[in-house]
């Protein structure tokens, strides 16, 4: 009896254990990735800083770049913001109807 109850338990976690596996991996490689997002954000300012600079000048430059991150947060949190479980959906029709 006591191997029955082992082996179940140990066939009902198996399936548990490997998506959290797959959950903590996909979770570690996202965090790489908006890490290296964000170093390359920096190298991208300072670039676009760089590069207008001559042009416009420094204050110019400075608020030129700073706008243009201002207005990309804003559309991303405009976004991550919407709610859509408000939306109203239309029923499908089967394609017999």
């Amino acid at each position: 009896m006591n191997a029955l109850m082992s082996g179940l338990i140990s066939n009902a976690t198996a399936p548990v254990e490997q998506m959290s596996a797959r959950l903590f991996k996909k979770a570690v490689l996202f965090l790489v990735a908006i890490g290296c997002l964000f170093v390359c954000s920096i190298f991208l300012a300072i670039a676009l800083f760089i590069f207008v600079q001559p042009l416009t000048g420094t204050a110019i430059a400075a608020l030129g770049t700073g706008s243009l991150y201002l207005v990309v947060a804003g559309i991303c949190i405009l976004v991550a913001s919407r709610d859509r479980a408000d939306e109203p959906r239309l029923p499908r029709r089967s394609p017999t109807q």
